[in-house]
């Protein structure tokens, strides 16, 4: 029974692994991922497991009053787990996360509220892929959408194409080039999307969704892995 536990976890990952992201008064703020041995700039050492959005979801320095949701496999409850319980230490004495690029990369780690064995840290995290070029591949983009309640969220899985601008594909709809193709049906959070690319089985993030600032907020993926600050 364990191990076909494990199995339809590593089968419903791209799902299992997008969380919601809300504030204190319970307002849905946007999407998130976990990712395990990410690195975040070439000079730095792979965090062993980091916390992506997008920075429009974080418009502050400040994690405090933040809430990851997370869907469970055999249950309609949520996984609720309070960001500060899990910012790593070192984060949350200095610079509690890094912006680069339109995202936002909070180390994250086990404490005395959250301890490894907990799903955030067991099986929800994916693995980073590093991707080159990516005119031709199609890959997979999870954000939430809000459900009829409080206590329930959708993901919403689409397809992610570049030809040659970035595209998502939902049939019968033309293809979404801008945030408001996206965002035009139900109440979607597509700010720190989860990008993924499907290798040998496993599910593996390639990457998150951004818009341009400007005011036609056009579909801008961040790959990993991610460039320079350049503000460095």
């Amino acid at each position: 029974m364990a191990e076909m536990k494990k199995q339809r976890q590593r089968e419903q990952q791209d799902e299992l692994g997008v969380c919601q992201i809300r504030n204190q008064c319970s307002q849905t703020l946007g999407s998130g991922f976990v990712v395990k041995d990410l690195q975040i700039t070439r000079r730095s050492l792979p965090s062993p497991y980091c916390l992506v959005s997008g920075d429009k979801v974080f418009p502050k320095d400040d994690i405090n009053g933040y809430y990851l949701y997370f869907r469970n496999l055999d249950s309609n409850e949520l996984e609720t787990v309070k960001l500060e319980d899990v910012a790593a230490s070192v984060a949350a004495k200095s610079t509690i996360m890094t912006r680069n690029s339109g995202l936002v990369v909070i180390p994250i780690e086990p404490s005395k509220k959250s301890d490894k064995k907990q799903s955030i840290f067991k099986y929800r995290p994916f693995k980073a892929a590093s991707v080159g070029d990516t005119t031709g591949e199609v890959f997979q983009c999870h954000f939430v959408d809000d459900g009829p309640g409080q206590d329930s969220f959708l993901v919403k899985g689409l397809k992610l194409k570049r030809s040659p601008e970035y595209q998502l594909h939902e049939p019968p709809d033309p293809p979404y080039t801008t945030y408001e193709n996206v965002t035009r049906r139900g109440d979607r959070k597509p700010y720190g999307a989860v990008i993924l690319k499907h290798s040998d089985g496993e599910f593996m993030a390639a990457g998150a969704l951004t818009f341009t600032d400007d005011e036609c907020r056009k579909i801008s993926p961040v790959f990993f892995p991610l460039p320079e600050d350049t503000r460095e």
